[in-house]
């Protein structure tokens, strides 16, 4: 669970120091271009009520496995066509954060004893400010090296790996 968290953080804020080569790309306004970082936490103002009702319906695990699916939606955001395209795919991607954050919780305590709990949150409420700093340390290297599309993408691979193992 910490790890889905913390590769949502580097898939969520790799984004931020690139900007603006995906400005310059899709010939958006800088602020056209921030609120597609914003528009992650806009699902997540919204979805942890239906995240809740998701697990209810499906149960808990089924229910991070669809957060973490949605979450790997970053690895097709470097090639949507045009900036709507993206600001969808960003969407959706912010869905299955939220899905993954809203549940963890109740997973931790369907795992984990109640002498554990406090450890266990901790790390999963740190997971993704790990990521966020993961990724605003390496994404400007990594694009320098091979891009800035294909550095976002390799931000999402541990993503992709991590909903595989939840599977």
């Amino acid at each position: 669970m910490f790890l889905m968290y913390m590769a949502f953080g580097v898939s969520w804020m790799a984004v931020a120091p690139l900007l603006p080569d995906v400005i310059a790309h899709y010939k958006v306004t800088l602020a056209e271009g921030a609120f597609m970082i914003s528009l992650v936490s806009v699902s997540k103002a919204f979805v942890p009520l239906l995240a809740g009702m998701l697990a209810a319906r499906i149960g808990l695990k089924r229910a991070l496995l669809l957060g973490a699916v949605l979450a790997c939606v970053s690895i097709l955001v470097p090639s949507a066509r045009t900036f709507d395209e993206l600001l969808i795919m960003r969407f959706v991607f912010g869905i299955g954060g939220a899905i993954i954050v809203t549940l963890m919780g109740a997973m931790a305590m369907e795992w984990f004893g109640r002498d554990e709990l406090p450890l266990v949150n901790g790390l999963n409420n740190v997971a993704v400010n790990t990521g966020i700093t993961v990724a605003l340390d390496t994404s400007v290297q990594m694009a320098a090296r091979v891009g800035w599309q294909d550095a976002l993408r390799s931000c999402a691979i541990p993503a992709i790996g991590l909903a595989g193992l939840w599977a």
